[in-house]
């Protein structure tokens, strides 16, 4: 599920994604480029390549949002 959007970046959370990672985290996607999987709340990259500061920010202005998103979409993790 696509929950924010900046510069051609999309941020994905999906329903009962925690068998795969383990901890809370989101996709961060650009058109074209792999999924770079980010844990939340730490923002630490686990899958994928590095983000730029511009998109980390926007991450961490987002932070309370992102994690409460996973809460609701994964909520047996």
């Amino acid at each position: 599920m696509r929950v924010l959007e900046i510069d051609g970046y999309r941020v994905y959370i999906y329903p009962n994604d925690c068998q795969q990672h383990h901890l809370a985290h989101c996709h961060v996607r650009r058109k074209n480029e792999e999924d770079t999987v980010v844990s939340l709340p730490e923002l630490k990259v686990i899958v994928g390549h590095g983000i730029n500061r511009k998109i980390r920010q926007f991450l961490m202005d987002h932070l309370d949002y992102l994690c409460n998103k996973w809460e609701e979409l994964n909520p047996d993790c």
